[in-house]
Parts: structure tokens; C-alpha cells; sequence
């Protein structure tokens, strides 16, 4: 079997990012990026550099949605992609979320 290919699957999708983002301070939040960290959206003007505005855009999100929820997660040891529904204004929606990663010293370097 190609070691590229992800058997174990965590209990529940986007579990790792679901953990993250739950962190209560800006610190413990921290831990999980490099310093550099770059965020890309399509929502945004631009990237995003760094945790601090990292964190503020997560806190920022979970106070826009009613309910907000990852729903699928495949990846390899270079590429995560999560499945997110949610619903804002009593509408639901979704997308995907392609997350990649090259986790360097256990830190993410990277999200789109």
C-alpha cells in the first residue's frame, strides 16, 4: 500500500483543526502554526501572515455562523482537504477547504 495514502481515519472529520480552533487563548492557538503561517481565501484581500491574524480571523468566523461543522476529510502526508458545512443567517451552506501541509517541526506552515 502507497505510504501516501491515509488508512487511519481520525473519529471525526476535521478533528485536528476542530481542536485547534477551540483553544481558548491566542497562545495555546499558537502552538499548532509556524510563525509565518499563511492563510489564502477567497473571502480575503489578501493573505493572512502569521497566528495573530490567524486567530482573528477564526474568531471572527465562529461569531458569524449559527452552526459550523467540518463534514469530510481526505488527505496524504503533504495535503489535507476538509469538507465544512454551515449555516449563517439561518441558510445553510458548504464548501471545501483545501488545507496543505508540510507539517515542519509539528507546525502547519500553510492553509487555503
Amino acid at each position: 500500500m502507497s505510504e501516501a495514502i491515509q488508512t487511519a481515519q481520525p473519529p471525526y472529520a476535521g478533528e485536528a483543526w476542530t481542536e485547534i480552533v477551540r483553544r481558548p487563548t491566542l497562545e495555546e492557538f499558537s502552538r499548532a502554526f509556524a510563525s509565518d503561517v499563511v492563510l489564502e481565501a477567497s473571502v480575503l484581500s489578501r493573505p493572512i501572515v502569521g497566528p495573530i491574524g490567524l486567530w482573528g480571523f477564526f474568531q471572527a468566523t465562529r461569531a458569524m455562523y449559527d452552526r459550523l461543522g467540518f463534514t469530510h476529510e481526505i488527505g496524504t502526508k503533504a495535503r489535507m482537504c476538509l469538507e465544512w458545512e454551515g449555516v449563517f443567517a439561518g441558510k445553510r451552506c458548504a464548501k471545501w477547504m483545501a488545507e496543505r501541509h508540510a507539517v515542519r517541526r509539528g507546525r502547519w506552515p500553510r492553509a487555503s
